[in-house]
């Protein structure tokens, strides 16, 4: 039995081809995320980066790429600082949508929780 994402893959798969034009694999749309990310921020602030989630967008029309990573924390309550359980960083995540047909970039953003 295919799960969901699979096949919307292969129906988005199969109307690019009907219309002629070529669809880029997920593989493809996380390395392009990935490359973006690592354009747009300080190395120094991506510790840890992580590949969360991949997803074909409801409309087929995008990759929907998130990454965690850490950050350091640069500002904690000073009653954890004083009792030394402020963490180092935290957790943020950012979400690529990536078009299917060019590649593009289209968007990056904080995902809903």
């Amino acid at each position: 039995m295919q799960r969901k994402t699979d096949t919307a893959r292969t129906m988005a798969c199969n109307t690019c081809r009907t219309i002629g034009l070529e669809m880029i694999k997920a593989k493809e749309a996380v390395q392009i995320a990935r490359d973006q990310i690592l354009e747009w921020f300080n190395e120094d602030e991506l510790q840890a980066l992580e590949l969360k989630e991949v997803e074909l967008s409801e409309d087929e029309r995008l990759w929907l790429i998130t990454f965690s990573y850490s950050v350091k924390r640069t500002n904690s309550v000073a009653s954890e600082i004083m009792s030394g359980t402020a963490p180092d960083s935290v957790r943020t995540s950012k979400m690529f949508a990536i078009d299917v047909e060019s590649g593009e970039v289209r968007s990056m953003k904080q995902p809903k929780r």
